[in-house]
Parts: C-alpha cells; sequence; structure tokens
C-alpha cells in the first residue's frame, strides 16, 4: 500500500464534503488531475498569480467554501504575506495552504526559492496555525485533521521523505510534539524535516556518554504546552530547523520558556541552531544546504556536545554565578546561536 499524500487528502475531503475546493497556482499538472476530473468544479489550476488565488480563496469561503491553496512555498509566504493577513485572517476564514518546497529543497534553484523565512514572517499572523511535518505521510495526517476542523493553517509540504523513526508508528495529533527518545543531560528539540538527524546525533552522543533527549515538533504554533513544560526541566535545550535560526522554533520555544521562567527564575540553558539571516548561497542539494549549515547529523552532534560543557568560571567571579539552573547560556562558537 501507498503511503498517502496531502494530495490523495485533498480529493479524499472533496469527494466527502463539497465544500472543499483546491485552488492551485502554476503547479505540475499532474497534481490532482484525477480530483480535476472527477470534480471539476472543485479544482481550480491558476496561473502565475499567487495573489489572485489567495483573494479568490478567501471570497470562496465567505460563501461557506472550505478552500486549499497551494504553490511553492517562498511565492505562497513572501508574495502573498498582505493577501494571507487581510483577505484570510482578518476575516477568519478556514483556508489551509500548503507550501511546497519550503526550506531548502529547492536549493538547486537559489535563493530565489529557498523558503527559509516561512514561519518567521507567518508568526506574525493572528490565528494561523503553522505545521512542518517531517514526511509526506505526516503531512497527509496533519492536512486531513485541519482540513476537517475548518482550520487556518500553513503546513510545509515535504519534498524529501527521511527514514523512519519512532514517532511514525503513532498517527500524528496537531499541536502535540513527541518525546522520542529520553535523556537528562540535553534535550534536542527538532522540527520536521530535521528530526531524523538530531535522532542520530543523539544516539551518537550516547555512545560518549551523554544522554541526550529528542523531542519531535511538527506544529510551530500553537506549540505544546506540555512540550514547554518537558524541557524547561532539562539543564540545556538545543533547537534544531530549516529554518532560518531567528523566528521560527527556536525564537517560538525560547519565547514561552522565557515567560515560563518569570515565576521561577529557572531557565535551561539555549541553543538555537538554524540557518544564518541572509540568503541562502550557491545551488546545490538538499544535503548540501543542510551540511553547509551545520544540520547534518555531525553538525547537530558538535553543538550539543560543545553547549553541554561546565562553563569556565573565573576564580574571582565564582561568587558571584548562580547555581547552574540559573545561569546564562554559553557563548558557543557554532553556526547556531544562543539566546
Amino acid at each position: 500500500m501507498s503511503t498517502p499524500t496531502v494530495w490523495d487528502v485533498v480529493h479524499h475531503a472533496a469527494r466527502e464534503d463539497q465544500r472543499v475546493v483546491f485552488i492551485g497556482s502554476d503547479l505540475n499538472p499532474t497534481i490532482l488531475s484525477g480530483m480535476r476530473t472527477e470534480l471539476p468544479g472543485q479544482f481550480f489550476m491558476e496561473g502565475i498569480q499567487e495573489q489572485n488565488v489567495i483573494g479568490m480563496a478567501a471570497g470562496m469561503a465567505l460563501e461557506g467554501a472550505r478552500p486549499v491553496v497551494s504553490t511553492i512555498s517562498t511565492f505562497l509566504t513572501r508574495r502573498c504575506f498582505e493577501q494571507i493577513l487581510i483577505d484570510i485572517a482578518l476575516h477568519e476564514l478556514p483556508v489551509v495552504l500548503l507550501g511546497t518546497g519550503p526550506g531548502v529543497a529547492y536549493h538547486h534553484f537559489g535563493p530565489t526559492h529557498c523558503a527559509v523565512d516561512d514561519l518567521a514572517l507567518l508568526r506574525t499572523v493572528p490565528g494561523l496555525t503553522l505545521l512542518s511535518p517531517k514526511s509526506m505521510a505526516e503531512a497527509a495526517a496533519l492536512t486531513d485533521q485541519a482540513v476537517r476542523a475548518g482550520v487556518f493553517a500553513y503546513l510545509r509540504v515535504p519534498r524529501y521523505e527521511p527514514a523512519p523513526i519512532a514517532a511514525d508508528l503513532e498517527p500524528p495529533v496537531l499541536g502535540r510534539a513527541v518525546r522520542i527518545r529520553d535523556g537528562h543531560d540535553a534535550t534536542i528539540v527538532a522540527l520536521g524535516s530535521l528530526t531524523p538527524n538530531a535522532l542520530v546525533a543523539a544516539e551518537a552522543l550516547a555512545a560518549e556518554g551523554l544522554s541526550v533527549a529528542v523531542e519531535h515538533v511538527h506544529t510551530v504554533r500553537p506549540l505544546d504546552p506540555d512540550l514547554i513544560a518537558r524541557v524547561s526541566q532539562s539543564p540545556v535545550v538545543v533547537t534544531v530547523e530549516e529554518h532560518l535560526r531567528d523566528g521560527g522554533l527556536g525564537t517560538e520555544l525560547l519565547h514561552h520558556l522565557a515567560d515560563a521562567a518569570c515565576g521561577t527564575g529557572r531557565m535551561p540553558r539555549f541553543l538555537r541552531l538554524g540557518l544564518e539571516t541572509r540568503f541562502v548561497s550557491g545551488y546545490g542539494t538538499w544535503e548540501d544546504a543542510i551540511a553547509e549549515a551545520g544540520l547534518d547529523t555531525a553538525g547537530i552532534a558538535t553543538a550539543v556536545r560543545t553547549v553541554t560543557r561546565p562553563l569556565e568560571i573565573p576564580a574571582a567571579d565564582t561568587a558571584a554565578v548562580a547555581a547552574p539552573a540559573t545561569v546564562a547560556p554559553a557563548t558557543v562558537a557554532l553556526k547556531g546561536s544562543p539566546r
């Protein structure tokens, strides 16, 4: 049995509910070709006019439809930001946005097609659920939940299929993170596509005697409150994401932990791993871009190994330093950034 895709889910949902319509912008003509034949009144494939399809979806939603809109992530988010904000969010409409080629999936097309700032942009949109699944199967399940519930959501559609992990054994639940490995020295909180890399890194560190937990996250917003509670107890937290290190999962989690620390004074040492805030350079494969950003297995392991080292405290300042649970994060000479 083949793995269901987000396109299978949309077709099935449209077959069951005539309110569900699909609006694409300059996508591969084979996408949802079956739906186009079977349900022509619920299928619309427009040209290169991304802003128009957002307005089109908003108008349909105002008349009771449940639109699903899809195009390349960079154009769906950067080019359509105002339309998403004003046409959809302002009116609290049930529109699901499917961004294809997220992160550095289209690195071979260069910086114009690298959607490494999509979450940072959309975190400012009121009421928008942000989803970044690991695999197509996970994306399909989350799309199904969002469409059926009438959620206003943006979902990054994975382009590559990673190796299976333990989290795949249970159906994903929108808004819920999954702890896939226990550990007490540090916790890696990985977003979607980079969870497999984080898990392999944690297993390699275990061979060195370092006990590292791994949390798999597919919902950036709303962020799972149970996840926040779990990682707040970890001495070290490292976030890993296929996104700019500013404005994505790491920033979202850090804000929540800082708010929680106001009442307790307890804050983990925190390191965000992601891409530098600059245009993605060159052209190449997904693996090339991930390795260059230090987000491959070796890069993640090096970062965790470094940030978990004991702090070097000058003797004269020893009395002024608080307990390890309340110290400021270490400065780490890596491609990630301490808070």
